[in-house]
């Protein structure tokens, strides 16, 4: 077993227990963990609950019992990630416990990361990849599986349907960044390790491995992952090693997917071509497939064409044909539509196996733009949610319809996580996508639509919850301020919003951002008519001393080295050169007396704050013996901390060192708030006249 999934926990935890039978008989402990303060707020019965259904699934699906002999889940105070699989010690951030009413969407989200968790403990913990170039693989992994076991284990049987919207779509944002990657990442060292915890790795893998179940045959896949399982138990593996299994047991040959769907990156787009007579019998279907800019590769698609009407008497739009077949190149055509009437809406990706960005057809967005509320299931739904935000954000279509699109439908969405989703969207549309002169009647009137959602959704609902606090963030006009300013002294509430600790946040945030957004703000630089006044000329430099400044022998390797504590200056101070570091309008100055007639062993003195963290130096490793000047060296330093409770700094010389009095530069612009008056400090002996008479920058 791999030493980075095991964990040593302590502190005053309060326990809750429990227990299941696993499939090969034996009694598994179940714990629950949490801080006293906290222990009140803990679900454990829902958590139980799901533990105890995916171990179930799971061990029917691998074919492996579980292989630990507990299963402890902690809620860990200021857990740096959402969750870490330890082997049979699974540690959670706290934000899983709800110390107030959440959203069924944050609900669901925790059931699917207790079950991605659970599956690490076959696949991460009994089979561990070899090297962290395969972490998309162990992640990826858990997220399909727990997203299909609570799919078909549980009682969030729409667990697709929050795929699409949350995970997918993430995965869809990351994959279109400059920063995107391909799945397969090169991995140098672990630096590389921390940046692939994204979008890419967790919600692309999982997608393109959903795709695989679908290139494969779902009970092909499962039948690979149980020879893989058996194989290679308690050892590390490849990626090679389970897509041997996974050809064995489909026949297919997936060097080239691996090749074009793991080791590229970017998304494609698929777009229906439909033709048809006079009639509306289809004449020709054809799909499109186009490659990211900069990522121009085609990949092959397992995919469904899904074909809807709408029932009018049902006020339905009900799935009507269903064909599934493979897509690869530019243009892929369907001969098994030809012939069949055109309905009203053709989706592209129906079911969602592909991981492919889709569009509507012209018939098919009016369609949409009617009836979107009126689908019977919600997964079709969510991917025409999904092509309507791709086509804004791709800019094809405008954003005022996709706002009146949101806002028209979304008040028959069903599903928690797509209206979620859906009102972010909404918010970055409304924030960035509008055109500016229409931007502030758009937006007063889509927070005036929320408003009238909250009205009409039940009481206490989910619905309701979102729409209020959707609300919030959109109010733009006085009267809607108002509104929040009666909420905040608890007047005028809607029935069934419970104005508890997280709502008040937000109301309280809404009206801190309406009173920032009112206040007048200064004119930024670049837009200034006022030129600046020239700057002041520089001083006259000070003359060259005649003594020359002593230096150390060839190869005595002896010079000082002073390191500042400031990322910016990375570069040491060697010998008399000078650091100046400038931060606003505060300079402090220290000039650094040493008399060193030799480089004898250093004698140490500090600044009385003693901060061993300020500054370091390092020492020559070997001494010279040759005498050096007697004259003093100097170095000025500059920096934006006071020298008498910042530095910690190591002379050659016995001889305490003495900071110089400061004072501002005569190139500053700008006069300290207190005044700095220049005093002469006694030389130390045998200081020429010529250095001390030198500017405190000169050197």
């Amino acid at each position: 077993m791999s030493c980075y999934i095991t964990a040593l926990i302590a502190g005053p935890y309060v326990s809750i227990t429990d227990s299941l039978t696993s499939s090969d008989g034996r009694t598994i402990d179940l714990g629950l963990y949490s801080r006293k303060s906290l222990s009140e707020f803990v679900d454990a019965d829902e958590m139980f609950e799901v533990t105890k259904q995916g171990f179930e699934f799971f061990e029917s699906q691998f074919g492996v019992p579980y292989p630990f002999e507990k299963y402890d889940q902690l809620f860990v105070p200021q857990f740096n990630a959402g969750a870490m699989e330890n082997a049979g010690a699974v540690t959670f951030v706290e934000q899983y416990i709800f110390r107030s009413k959440p959203s069924q969407a944050r609900v669901e989200r925790r059931a699917i990361t207790v079950l991605h968790e659970l599956a690490h403990m076959w696949f991460g913990d009994l089979v561990t990849m070899r090297w962290w170039n395969d972490l998309w693989l162990n992640e990826s992994f858990a997220e399909y599986m727990s997203t299909l076991a609570c799919a078909q284990n549980t009682k969030y049987t729409n667990a697709w349907t929050t795929f699409v919207a949350g995970e997918k779509s993430w995965g869809y944002e990351q994959d279109q960044l400059p920063t995107t990657h391909p799945i397969k990442a090169e991995i140098r060292d672990l630096e590389d390790v921390l940046v692939n915890f994204d979008g890419i790795t967790y919600a692309k893998g999982a997608s393109v491995l959903k795709q695989l179940v679908a290139w494969v045959g779902q009970e092909e896949f499962m039948a690979g992952l149980n020879a893989y399982f058996g194989k290679h138990a308690w050892a590390n593996t490849e990626l090679s090693d389970l897509m041997v299994e996974l050809e064995a047991a489909s026949g297919r040959d997936l060097t080239d997917w691996t090749e074009r769907w793991l080791e590229t990156a970017g998304v494609n787009t698929l777009i229906p071509h439909v033709e048809a007579d006079q009639d509306g019998v289809i004449t020709s279907f054809v799909i499109e497939q186009i490659g990211q800019e900069g990522h121009p590769t085609l990949r092959p698609h397992r995919l469904a064409v899904g074909f809807y009407d709408h029932d009018d008497a049902a006020n339905s739009l009900v799935r009507t044909h269903r064909v599934e077949l493979d897509v690869d190149g530019e243009r892929t055509e369907v001969p098994e539509l030809v012939g069949r009437e055109r309905p009203d809406l053709v989706l592209l990706n129906d079911d969602d196996l592909a991981y492919a960005k889709i569009r509507l057809d012209e018939c098919s967005q009016d369609t949409a733009n009617n009836h979107l509320g009126d689908f019977e299931e919600s997964l079709p739904r969510s991917l025409v949610w999904g092509a309507a935000w791709d086509s804004v954000h791709d800019g094809v279509s405008p954003a005022r319809e996709y706002v009146q699109l949101v806002l028209a439908n979304i008040g028959r969405e069903t599903d928690s996580t797509a209206v979620q989703v859906q009102l972010r969207q909404l918010d970055t549309v409304l924030d960035y996508y509008l055109a500016p002169k229409d931007a502030d009647e758009i937006r007063a009137a889509a927070a005036a639509t929320i408003w009238d959602l909250v009205e009409a959704s039940a009481p206490g609902s989910d619905h309701q919850w979102q729409f209020f606090r959707a609300f919030a963030r959109r109010a733009v006009t006085a009267a809607q301020f108002d509104q929040l300013e009666a909420f905040d002294r608890d007047e005028n509430i809607p029935s069934g919003v419970d104005m508890n600790t997280d709502t008040r946040w937000v109301v309280l945030t809404a009206l801190v951002a309406a009173v920032a957004a009112a206040r007048p703000r200064s004119t930024p630089p670049w837009l200034r008519t006022t030129p600046r006044p020239a700057p002041l000329p520089r001083p006259p430099r000070a003359p060259r001393s005649p003594h020359p400044r002593p230096r150390p022998p060839r190869g005595s390797r002896s010079w000082w080295t002073v390191r500042f504590p400031t990322r910016n200056n990375k570069r040491p101070l060697r010998g008399s050169s000078v650091c100046m570091i400038r931060n606003s309008w505060l300079r402090t100055r220290i000039s650094i007396l040493m008399q060193s007639p030799t480089c004898g062993p250093p004698a140490r003195t500090s600044c009385p704050s003693r901060s061993r963290r300020a500054c370091s130096r390092a020492w020559p490793r070997r001494q010279p013996s040759t005498t050096l000047s007697d004259s003093s060296i100097r170095w000025p330093v500059s920096t934006t901390a006071c020298a008498a409770s910042s530095w910690n700094v190591r002379t050659p010389s016995a001889a305490p060192w003495r900071p110089r009095p400061w004072t501002p530069s005569q190139q500053d612009r700008r006069t300290p708030p207190h005044e700095h008056t220049r005093t002469t400090s006694p030389e130390p002996p045998g200081r020429p006249p010529e250095v001390a008479a030198r500017s405190p920058w000169a050197l």
